[in-house]
């Protein structure tokens, strides 16, 4: 199958995600950072929109109102590197999917007027992505099929992690994960464009751009922590205003390559616990606190915008 089949079927197929999500989801999305990731477990319902990373995020987990119950779900991401809007049209497209399961056990805790004070859920999440990018081999190839070649990885992960409540407007959160991963991210991206010129019919041509990224490939194993710390406060019946602090540290088991990063975020989200209707938030965050990619402050910094469809209630 041609590259450009395989980008054609995996942009119909996030596109089909994204609308099948959109009728599906029941679970809440209260936080994430710049990947999509939180360490952050809620029930409710939610579909969310970064448009300044290109990416889509839904999950599902289950709803149990027992004080003590078994949580089973899922988490389907979709990054298109190129951005969001790209996903919706012939431009450039190097997808990013993401897909794992939930399995974990919830413990809630009541006081004597049966109001519940606190919960804690303890969890497993294994899962699986895959990334597909063209790689330039450089100028020594002589034909655009040698030059550059299609290139798919998939990468199996697994996190462990704890959520906690701490009275009615406190959540916490950690995560300790692995994942096998690539430097897409530190390649040098550029678009060619190339002209064919036909045979039969003098002076008709036909062109195509080829976007590919150049430079040292290669795959590593990233071990990481996420901790997540939100604090819900009420502006009136139905609305709440949670700001949002997180912290990410990474480690490679090649770091003379892959510089060990610590990132560090704020956010502000809007949620609406009854009424369902769009909401976002918006995050400022720093990609290395410990300066170890030597990149002056104000360069690793973004910012972003995030929009949520909400299709159910969360529980406080």
């Amino acid at each position: 199958m041609s590259h450009s089949k395989k980008e054609t079927i995996m942009r119909y197929l996030l596109i089909f995600i994204i609308s099948i999500l959109a009728i599906t989801a029941n679970c809440q999305i209260l936080n994430q950072d710049a990947e999509g990731k939180s360490s952050i477990v809620v029930s409710g319902g939610t579909l969310n929109f970064d448009f300044g990373q290109g990416l889509v995020k839904a999950n599902f987990y289950k709803k149990s109102l027992k004080p003590s119950a078994w949580i089973y779900g899922f988490d389907i991401q979709g990054k298109n590197n190129d951005g969001l809007v790209s996903l919706f049209q012939n431009g450039s497209f190097s997808p990013n999917t993401e897909m794992s399961g939930l399995i974990g056990y919830q413990q809630s805790f009541k006081n004597d007027d049966n109001q519940t004070t606190s919960k804690i859920l303890i969890y497993i999440r294994p899962g699986l992505s895959a990334t597909a990018l063209k790689l330039d081999k450089g100028n020594s190839f002589t034909t655009v099929s040698s030059r550059f070649i299609d290139t798919t990885l998939v990468s199996p992960a697994i996190e462990v992690g704890l959520t906690t409540r701490l009275g009615g407007r406190i959540y916490l959160g950690a995560v300790l994960g692995n994942k096998l991963q690539s430097n897409q991210d530190n390649l040098r991206k550029t678009t060619y464009t190339f002209t064919a010129t036909d045979p039969n019919i003098q002076g008709l041509t036909s062109t195509r751009e080829i976007a590919a990224y150049a430079g040292n490939y290669l795959t590593y194993s990233r071990t990481y922590i996420n901790i997540d710390a939100l604090y819900f406060i009420p502006t009136n019946d139905q609305n709440y205003i949670c700001p949002n602090a997180y912290l990410r540290v990474n480690t490679s088991n090649k770091s003379n390559l892959i510089p060990n990063t610590v990132v560090g975020g704020l956010s502000i989200n809007f949620i609406s616990e009854k009424t369902g209707k769009l909401l976002g938030g918006v995050y400022v965050q720093s990609n290395d606190l410990s300066g170890q990619n030597k990149s002056s402050f104000n360069k690793s910094i973004q910012f972003g915008l995030n929009a949520r469809l909400s299709f159910s209630a969360i529980s406080l």
